[in-house]
């Protein structure tokens, strides 16, 4: 029975070893990463000291992105909060 297992792994040994190196020349790409990793690579290194902005303050940025008016008129409600009248001062400075 042991030589059955010896026979055994070694037969799966060299098919994966074969299988890597019939793989390696469409897998490899040239010695350059993947291009999932080099957009990784290029993101921006956060600064650990800063404060973090809240999720809502980054969800009314984007809104001043998309919709200047219908930020200014949500700003204008009196139930708005900070965050809508700092992104509403921030779009008036940049008019």
């Amino acid at each position: 029975m042991s030589k059955v297992n010896l026979a055994l792994a070694l037969v799966v040994l060299m098919a994966v070893s074969l299988s890597c190196t019939f793989l390696k020349g469409k897998v490899m790409n040239g010695g350059k990463p993947a291009s999932e990793f080099d957009k990784v690579a290029r993101l921006p290194i956060p600064d650990l000291k800063a404060t973090l902005p809240s999720p809502g303050a980054v969800a009314v940025r984007e809104l001043a992105k998309i919709d200047p008016a219908g930020l200014r008129e949500a700003a204008g409600r009196p139930d708005a909060g900070p965050h809508l009248h700092q992104a509403a001062d921030l779009l008036a400075l940049r008019a």
